[in-house]
């Protein structure tokens, strides 16, 4: 049996959270056997989309009925894979105080200061608790994945850097043996399949309606890009510290229009700011590290850096432009809003549409997807209304 896992990247196959998540409990099933082979074809490099350019929060009881049960899995899994492969090291991984920020310098509203957080600004308006450290945690989810795609690859899961192109059948059942893909010097590669898992993020619709058909595509169809979102990464001078509060906020701003910033603090001493507040319609291009952030969305994330974090702490990092611009698109399921995870055909399947819980549901996905793969039912989770 040769196994084919194809999280897509651009146009096609790709290795975010979702996908190396499949690869790392694919291989690590008990099931899997000695002719068993795992593949994970990339057009460009592991984590080239969302999976590296999110702010990789997470959340254990921030969900609806339909994804609690794959939330409280994942969320435990999170746990389970940092204390096995050292990932408060490897990726950050911590456990946070998370807090909802309510700011009008206009309003009547008292002062607050937010108690040992001396980074965060006081606050004219109200601070909420929205999770404490049994409900809320982070991690770097570039680091995560790839770390991830390692530790599977160490049990013997293949990694191509090329792009998927077709998939190929028996002529005679029209049982599916493999996917040729096309590498950037232009080789092209027969890779051996009985299954094809699509792992594509907001590449997914496009990707299964063009090489299936929107019919055969089935649910998988509905998975379309958000718009683009532009983050920022900060550093503040060595001298202050950032203490694990994850802050979402309501502003007022100076022009009387509101924002809803988020911020991140890192254990490796940056802090992460996304939420710009802008519709911003820029196309999905075809490869992920074609994506460029948007000036427009860096000027706002930087006004309102500005308005929530004290001046000591961001010292002439804005000034100087000594920080990271970047963005990313997610995958919108645009039927259901939820995550679609099963089956759409005789050896194909989709696990896409996780919207902005990508990161937190990506390992909980793996498990079920390997579950659905080598035993024919998901144990672990109930994603009964998640099907395809």
């Amino acid at each position: 049996m040769s196994l084919g896992i194809f999280p897509t990247s651009e146009v096609l196959f790709r290795g975010g959270i979702v996908g190396t998540s499949i690869a790392y409990y694919l291989s690590r099933h008990p099931n899997v056997l000695g002719d068993t082979s795992v593949y994970v074809l990339e057009s460009s490099y592991i984590a080239a989309g969302a999976s590296g350019k999110a702010g990789g929060f997470l959340a254990l009881n921030w969900h609806g009925p339909t994804t609690s049960s794959l939330a409280a899995l994942s969320f435990k899994l999170h746990e389970e894979l940092a204390t096995e492969h050292d990932g408060e090291k490897k990726w950050g991984y911590r456990k946070l105080v998370t807090l909802g920020i309510d700011s009008d310098p206009n309003s009547n509203d008292g002062v607050e200061t937010v108690p040992h957080a001396e980074w965060i600004a006081d606050v004219v308006g109200s601070v909420e608790p929205l999770g404490d450290e049994t409900t809320t945690a982070q991690v770097h989810p570039f680091l995560m994945t790839n770390a991830l795609i390692s530790a599977a690859q160490d049990s013997g899961v293949n990694v191509t850097i090329a792009k998927a192109e077709t998939i190929v059948r028996n002529e005679e059942t029209k049982e599916i043996t493999g996917v040729t893909a096309v590498t950037r010097s232009g080789e092209i590669l027969t890779i051996p399949a009985t299954d094809v898992v699509f792992a594509a993020g907001p590449w997914t619709g496009t990707i299964t309606t063009q090489m299936l058909g929107e019919k055969a595509a089935g649910g998988a169809a509905n998975i379309i890009p958000s718009n683009r979102s532009t983050s920022i990464v900060v550093s503040p001078p060595e001298s202050r510290e950032l203490t694990p509060h994850a802050l979402f906020c309501t502003l007022v701003l100076p022009d009387g229009s509101h924002g809803q910033p988020e911020f991140y603090p890192r254990p490796d001493r940056t802090l992460y700011v996304c939420s710009a507040g802008m519709s911003d319609q820029t196309p999905l291009p075809e490869y992920a590290e074609d994506v460029v952030h948007s000036e427009e969305g860096v000027r706002r994330l930087k006004e309102r850096l500005r308005i929530v974090v004290r001046k000591e702490w961001i010292g002439d990092v804005l000034e100087s432009d000594n920080f990271i611009r970047q963005a990313c698109y997610r995958p919108d399921s645009s039927k259901t809003h939820l995550p679609v995870i099963g089956k759409i055909g005789d050896g194909l399947w989709v696990a896409s549409g996780h919207e902005v819980w990508g990161i937190l549901l990506g390992p909980g996905t793996g498990k079920v997807m390997s579950e659905l793969l080598l035993e024919g039912k998901e144990k672990s989770a109930n994603i009964s209304s998640l099907r395809p």
